[in-house]
């Protein structure tokens, strides 16, 4: 469960999350970058990405296996998207925060502050 002001992992553990938030971005930390979910959602993974993959990789020594691993993998998740949306993709939430991690030019970012509410009341009351 999530709410509209909540993402589901800063919900199912707000304390950790506002620890997480307030160890970075003060001075002299590491900046923290939260990939949300209004853009991961936008970066998924298509059964043609697959075959596409497939096409490449071919006589590649390890290829079958990694391929092997990847419809393995993904599978149960086409599936559930399939039933609920009728077409079949993956979310690549993490992967899209890892290549971020990687290359940070693959997203644009913008400097906000973040507090992550743990006592069960409003900022606003």
């Amino acid at each position: 469960m999530w709410t509209p002001a909540a993402e589901f992992n800063i919900w199912h553990d707000p304390d950790a999350a506002r620890i997480v938030f307030r160890s970075f971005g003060g001075e002299g930390a590491a900046p923290l970058v939260a990939v949300g979910l209004d853009v991961t959602r936008q970066t998924r993974l298509t059964p043609e990405h697959l075959a596409d993959l497939a096409r490449r990789c071919q006589g590649a020594p390890h290829a079958p296996a990694l391929l092997r691993f990847l419809e393995d993998s993904t599978r149960h998740y086409f599936e559930f998207i399939e039933k609920r949306e009728g077409r079949r993709y993956f979310v690549m939430h993490d992967p899209l925060a890892v290549a971020a991690a990687i290359d940070p030019t693959l997203i644009e970012t913008a400097a906000v502050a973040v507090d992550v509410e743990t006592t069960g009341r409003s900022p606003m009351a």
